[in-house]
């Protein structure tokens, strides 16, 4: 099961708000600044097994603001920045790295469907070599057996022409919800070195609000 929290969902949705592509509503990117496009995050919290079940619980969620390249279709990471995030936030004590998240953004008005947020295949090796390297060095350290896994989300997302209240929901592997003029739809994999595979449940109470739960 995938859990997240409050703080880690709330850093999901405004990277992945933020990086909408303006072409997407019929607007020029604004001059001078940097592209527009997909968003990647990595992951972070606790995991743990109860009643012979694996749990995530994603507490935290950090957008990496430096990438090599970003699009509307796709977004691509170098090791340094991303193992800056990750072993500065692995220091704290309570803090595993889970894993991480990306968006797959879509036009305004589109009807976003939970076969938006499929993984790619291009999904799938980043994922790959993402656990890999998470594996190798873990593993020199005796922390992680053969079989352990780390958590992607993918984040398939549009605008609206107007906000909607309704209340979000979710079924299985997949969450949808609401954030300002924004529909979303978060699907949870677990990533090992046989690639991804959907998880068998995922939960985010703070994405079950509506607009006007904040009103």
């Amino acid at each position: 099961m995938i859990y997240i929290c409050e703080p880690a969902i709330l850093s999901i949705l405004v990277s992945t708000i933020e990086a909408y592509p303006s072409k997407y509503l019929g607007k020029k990117k604004p001059k001078g600044t940097a592209s527009e496009g997909e968003a990647i995050g990595l992951l972070f919290g606790q995991r743990f097994a109860k009643r012979g079940e694996s749990r995530f619980n994603v507490e935290i969620a950090v957008p990496m603001q430096i990438v090599m390249k970003k699009d509307s279709e796709s977004v691509s990471w170098n090791d340094r920045h991303f193992n800056r995030i990750r072993d500065t936030l692995t220091l704290f004590p309570n803090l595993d790295f889970l894993g991480t998240y990306h968006s797959h953004p879509f036009q305004e008005g589109e009807s976003v469907q939970v076969k938006h947020a499929a993984a790619s295949k291009d999904d799938v090796e980043s994922a790959q070599q993402i656990w890999a390297s998470w594996f190798e060095g873990m593993n020199e350290n005796e922390e992680v057996r053969t079989g352990e896994r780390l958590v992607e989300l993918v984040v398939a997302i549009n605008a609206q022409k107007h906000m909607i209240s309704k209340e979000g929901k979710s079924e299985d592997y997949w969450l949808q919800g609401y954030c300002s003029t924004f529909r979303y739809i978060i699907a949870g994999y677990y990533s090992d070195d046989n690639g991804l595979t959907h998880c068998d449940r995922i939960v985010c109470p703070t994405a079950r609000l509506n607009n006007t739960d904040f009103d």
